[in-house]
């Protein structure tokens, strides 16, 4: 049976389910391009493709004011995450809401409200993080609640299972380092590279985060505080920020400095 749930910016979640408070008849939940296309005698090449951007609808269905009101509080704060699970496994959208309102319906005795949703993101599953490197012994224990940790098969580089579309990683480097760089590669071919001229100590870590919409290079400690932008250290004759292909890739971190390098990548797998 599909489920859906909606999640907030305090980590709060409404099922979306309930039986006095629902979604019902959700729309928009599909997949398509885009094409720009040219005509070129009698016959149209294609000039630009890009995703379409998701639209979901539906209408929410309350008992009474009382649940719509309870919805209302639970929207407003934001950072909306709608949860979609059609079979095994959940998928996610960041999203933002609009919700009409009437009165409640004299003969249904419920309060129906059409729904839409505006998504900033494409389909996702479940942030997986892919480990660098494991460490030995007891190990040390770093402030991350990762869903999934995979051991590479080669020290200082990880193994990324992608699906059928091309994915934004985010890699996480701890130190000590000194001038952390990674190469993406698939099918035993280098496709691209990155590096930044600089020493992270004990304690810190390198963040470089490839997703358009919150895209840094950035310093912070183990904790979670900004410590610098590290941009302008990068190394410009590298690409530095890129996409994993779809299928299998890999990423394979080094150093300037002795020893393998620590990193974790953490990947939005779109669906």
């Amino acid at each position: 049976m599909r489920q859906f749930k909606l999640m907030n910016a305090n980590g709060q979640t409404f099922d979306l389910m309930r039986k006095d408070a629902f979604l019902h008849a959700p729309a928009g939940l599909g997949w398509g391009i885009d094409a720009e296309t040219m005509e070129v005698g009698d016959t149209y090449v294609v000039t630009n493709r890009k995703p379409q951007r998701p639209a979901p609808s539906g209408e929410m269905v309350f008992a009474g004011y009382a649940q719509y009101d309870e919805f209302m509080s639970f929207a407003q704060v934001g950072g909306l995450v709608l949860a979609y699970k059609p079979r095994e496994s959940w998928q996610y959208l960041d999203v933002d809401l609009s919700i009409e309102r009437g009165e409640i319906d004299a003969q249904k005795k419920l309060l129906v409200c059409p729904v839409s949703f505006t998504a900033s993101s494409q389909w996702y599953e479940q942030i997986k993080a892919y480990q660098a490197q494991q460490e030995q012994g007891e190990g040390k224990v770093y402030p991350y609640a990762y869903p999934y940790t995979y051991k590479s098969v080669m020290e200082g580089a990880v193994e990324i299972h992608n699906g059928n579309l091309s994915s934004y990683p985010k890699l996480t480097i701890f130190g000590p380092v000194d001038t952390p760089a990674w190469a993406l590669y698939q099918y035993g071919k280098r496709i691209a590279s990155g590096a930044v001229n600089v020493s992270i100590p004990q304690g810190n870590k390198l963040v470089v985060n490839m997703h358009p919409a919150t895209m840094e290079i950035a310093e912070y400690t183990d904790d979670g505080a900004f410590v610098a932008d590290r941009y302008q250290n990068s190394d410009f004759t590298t690409e530095r920020i890129f996409e994993l292909p779809p299928g299998d890739c890999r990423i394979v971190f080094t150093q300037n400095g002795i020893g393998d390098v620590r990193a974790f990548v953490e990947v939005r797998k779109r669906v």
